[in-house]
Formats: C-alpha cells, sequence, structure tokens
C-alpha cells in the first residue's frame, strides 16, 4: 500500500469504523474494499483522499488527471452511476512514498496513521472537476443508494401500469365476447326453444316430487333402487290426486327464445314454475299458492 492509499483507509475507518475497510494490491493495481466486498471491477493506480473535497477515489492516471469517485463524503459508496474528477491538484505523483509496495495490511498502526494524515494534509486546495456521461457498471454494493431506490421505484411504476394495462385489456375482451356472444345465444336458444305443445303438467310435476332437479349428494335426493322406486310411486300417486280435480298452466314466451310456464294447483294450494330453454324445460321453484 501507498501512503496516499493509507491515508485514504484510516480517513474511511474514521467516519465509517463498522463498514469493514480494506485495500488491497492485485496485479492491476490497487481495490478498495467494504467488508470483503470489492466496490469496483476493476483496479486503480492508487487510492487517494482528497482532504478538499472530502471524497475517496481511484486513480485512472499516474498523473491524477482523471479519477473516479469511490466514496462520498458521507461515508457511503457510490452506486451504478460513474463520476470522474481531476486530483492533479491534490495528488503529487512524484512522491516516492507514493510507490511504496508493502504487502495490504488491514491494520494501520497509528505511526502510519499520523504520517498518512500528515500526508494529507500537505495537498493544496483546488481541483478541476470534469463530469463525463452516465456509465453502468457492475458494483457489490450491499447497501441501497437513493439511485437504486429509484431505480426499485421504477420497476414499480412499470408494474403498475402493466397490471392496468392488462385489466383494460380484459375489460375490453370481455365487452367483444358480451357483444359477439349474446346474439349467437340468442340464436341458438331460437332455434332450440322447445314447443309450448311439449309441456306435460303432470310429468313435469311427478319428476319434480321424486327430487330429480336436485342435484347429486343432495340430503333429499332419494338414493337406492328401493328408494327411487318408493319415491316415483309416491309422486305419481300424489300428483294424481292433487290434478284430479284440475290445474291451471300459464305460458308466457320471452322472445321466441324462452318460455315461462306457472302451473297452480289450488287443490295443493301451490304455485310452480319452469323455464322452457335450449331444448329442455327446467325447474325453478314453487312456492304457497295465493289467490287472488
Amino acid at each position: 500500500m501507498t501512503v496516499s492509499s493509507n491515508a485514504a483507509l484510516s480517513h474511511l475507518k474514521a467516519i465509517k469504523p463498522n463498514d469493514g475497510w480494506s485495500i488491497k494490491r492485485d496485479k492491476n493495481g490497487l481495490r478498495l474494499y467494504r467488508r470483503n466486498v470489492a466496490l469496483t471491477d476493476n483496479s486503480f493506480v492508487d487510492i487517494h483522499y482528497c482532504l478538499e473535497n472530502k471524497v475517496v477515489v481511484g486513480l485512472l492516471t499516474k498523473a491524477a488527471t482523471t479519477c473516479q469517485v469511490l466514496v462520498t463524503q458521507t461515508g457511503q459508496p457510490t452506486s451504478s452511476v460513474r463520476r470522474f474528477v481531476s486530483c492533479k491538484d491534490t495528488y503529487d505523483p512524484n512522491d516516492n512514498s507514493n510507490n511504496n509496495n508493502d504487502n495490504d495490511n488491514n491494520n494501520i498502526s497509528p505511526a502510519t496513521i499520523t504520517t498518512s494524515n500528515n500526508t494529507a494534509d500537505r495537498f493544496t486546495q483546488h481541483r478541476r472537476v470534469h463530469q463525463s456521461s452516465n456509465t453502468t457498471s457492475a458494483n457489490h454494493n450491499t447497501t441501497l443508494s437513493p439511485e437504486d431506490n429509484q431505480m426499485i421505484l421504477r420497476y414499480g411504476v412499470m408494474v403498475v401500469l402493466a397490471s392496468i394495462v392488462l385489466r383494460a385489456m380484459s375489460s375490453s375482451m370481455v365487452l367483444v365476447i358480451y357483444f359477439v356472444g349474446l346474439p349467437l345465444v340468442y340464436v341458438y336458444a331460437l332455434q332450440t326453444c322447445p314447443p309450448a305443445s311439449t309441456f306435460d303438467a303432470k310429468k313435469e310435476l311427478k319428476r319434480v316430487l321424486r327430487g330429480h332437479h336436485l342435484p347429486q349428494g343432495h340430503p333429499e335426493k332419494p338414493k337406492g333402487f328401493l328408494a327411487e322406486m318408493a319415491t316415483r310411486v309416491a309422486a305419481s300417486v300424489t300428483t294424481e290426486l292433487a290434478t284430479m280435480p284440475g290445474y291451471q298452466v300459464s305460458m308466457l314466451p320471452f322472445g321466441g327464445a324462452v318460455i315461462l310456464v306457472d302451473l297452480v294447483i289450488p287443490t295443493a294450494n301451490t304455485q310452480h314454475y319452469w323455464l322452457g330453454a335450449f331444448g329442455k324445460w327446467h325447474y325453478v321453484y314453487s312456492r304457497k299458492y295465493q289467490s287472488s
């Protein structure tokens, strides 16, 4: 490590002592680590702390004309947006101490820290900042920066917009199916509507009394051959006795596609309803008959 990198490391440990800062040398140069994770994929000529601007940078050139900002003034690593500055006014490339190739060491002695701070204090006051285009690079920083939060927010907005578009498309499909499918259903109902003459009041009433309209598993639906036979006999006898004095049948067609049947049995004081549609007579419900 160099004196400049030691000064930068001691500064980082002073403002963020729990972040596990370290600087290691590889075959390409020096790299800054935070909690054993490199802040960048590339190495630098040197790691430098600019006392005037309170930022830690990585030198891309020996003359320090182009330096990449690694850590901000508050001790936060930079995110995916790179920022470059010129540090040639605050970095002395001719300082022999900057060419020291000692082994990497995470523990800096007090004497070294004092020397590093004295070296940093010798840096001059001016710098020239060069703005560059925003380019992304792989960054293994474990903290969420403002740019990361903006990216997450952007993705969240995209998900919400996508859900709104999908909902609108599904609503449009429902409308298309409604306006296209409804006429087809009506035409089919016209073709399959049963004639009014095919309604047999006694037959349909017997089917209702023996529970033909009840779904499988209903507690009132007969189970087994003997139970079905007994229910059939009881339904036939009840129907014949109830309709013997007479009954009333009223039919109300709807557009030629559906017929509503109203069956009144005064003797039993009951009223029953069926719908004739799609080739069958569908039982609707029964109630007590209330004579006017």
